[in-house]
């Protein structure tokens, strides 16, 4: 028998037993995401082209139709598919620009790498005086290539307000002694964590003992990097600037980026982001929520709170929302916003009504009694969507652009 061990939430562990004639191997190795080629013959395989993928659609409502028995089951219900894509006319909003230092921009509408541009300065450094890097004493050599990896990305990213770090080595990946080395050092303004393993691999619960600790005991921000990712030598440079942009982003005072004159916001606004965790049976679920606090919508305030029963979260939500209109205001010197942006995430079809009566009331209170008169949009997404939506330009079918809207024909209207 094969003896698995998975971590649950908050550390419980569960015992799977597989018949090993049974099992079979799935998914990808880190090997193989390693490959570029292999991985560039999957995704011709698994990513369809916009042409490619309208032909086989209608090839297979061609089939369908050339079957008696599908014919005849369609005709009993009274389906009809039509063999031809829906055609309609679609809105582009102009996708903006990207605001970095020194006054530097991407515009999103070309194709330049974003990557690569935000490597050479973010748009606010914050100031970093007392920060640790932690690592393996297994890892020593890769501890001093992430170092000096770091280094030269500080300076490309011209983030010159930063101390040298305080390097500290933990004895192997007990996360006992992991804890003791983090508890040692409270008053460090930011952790980076160079842990031993691969991505999808915590067999020992390292990474969920660290951030446990780094987000509830001893609260500090922290970010952590795995030793097979420095290990494998590739795309080090881009993993290092992803990791100082985390850096940047969780540190106060620092922006990685903004947007420049975005459209729409030319007045007082915050852009709130709403999200649920649902805990499952006997768990509290937890609500979050962000709105930004200045006119590049680049810096945010967070709120968090738990809560078991759905009739609680109304009173949360109207408190947190009134603590980011607050926020707003300190920021920017007294003037209250006179817009509200919420993008609300999770909401499934059956709980749209729900969220409509419960939360839009809610924030509208909040409003009320902190910026009378402030104007809200409520939008609500739904990713688990299965319609594909294609540009038909000069005779070619090419993917939706982005800033893509459709208000029209397909959707719903009321």
């Amino acid at each position: 028998m094969l003896i698995s061990k998975q971590i649950g939430p908050g550390g419980t562990e569960r015992i799977l037993l597989l018949v090993p004639e049974l099992c079979l191997p799935t998914g990808l190795t880190d090997r193989m995401r390693s490959d570029f080629r292999f991985m560039k013959d999957l995704g011709g395989i698994t990513i369809s082209n916009p042409g490619p993928r309208i032909s086989k659609c209608t090839n297979l409502v061609k089939r369908i139709y050339e079957n008696n028995d599908c014919r005849t089951e369609m005709n009993t219900w009274g389906l009809k598919i039509s063999d031809q894509a829906e055609k309609f006319t679609a809105n582009k909003l102009n996708p903006g620009k990207i605001l970095f230092n020194q006054g530097r921009t991407h515009d999103l509408s070309t194709k330049s790498s974003f990557d690569r541009e935000s490597q050479n300065g973010f748009y606010q450094t914050p100031s970093l005086q007392k920060w640790c890097i932690f690592y393996s004493n297994n890892d020593s050599r890769l501890k001093d290539t992430l170092i000096k990896e770091l280094q030269a990305g500080f300076q490309r990213a011209n983030w010159t307000n930063i101390n040298e770090p305080l390097v500290v080595g933990v004895q192997g990946n007990d996360p006992n002694a992991w804890k003791n080395a983090i508890y040692q050092y409270q008053q460090a303004q930011f952790v980076l964590l160079l842990l031993p393993g691969f991505r999808g691999k915590d067999e020992r619960g390292l990474y969920a003992t660290c951030k446990r600790i780094l987000t509830s005991e001893v609260p500090i921000p922290s970010q952590v990097v795995l030793s097979g990712t420095i290990k494998s030598g590739k795309g080090i440079t881009s993993i290092v600037s992803k990791v100082l942009t985390q850096m940047c982003a969780k540190i106060h005072g620092g922006e990685p980026w903004g947007l420049d004159n975005p459209e729409g916001l030319n007045e007082p606004t915050i852009v709130m982001g709403l999200d649920v965790y649902h805990g499952g049976a006997n768990k509290k679920s937890i609500m979050a929520l962000t709105g930004s606090l200045d006119r590049w919508v680049g810096r945010y305030f967070s709120a968090v709170e738990n809560y078991t029963s759905q009739e609680e979260i109304g009173g949360m939500l109207k408190i947190m929302t009134e603590k980011a209109v607050e926020a707003f205001k300190k920021s920017n010197q007294g003037t209250s916003p006179t817009k509200i942006i919420v993008y609300r995430d999770g909401v499934s079809e059956g709980q749209k009504s729900a969220v409509l009566n419960t939360e839009v009331q809610e924030i509208r209170s909040a409003l009320d009694n902190t910026c009378n008169n402030a104007k809200l949009v409520y939008i609500v997404l739904n990713k688990r969507i299965t319609t594909r939506i294609f540009q038909y330009r000069n005779g070619s079918i090419e993917s939706a652009p982005e800033g893509t809207v459709v208000d029209n024909h397909i959707t719903k209207q009321g």
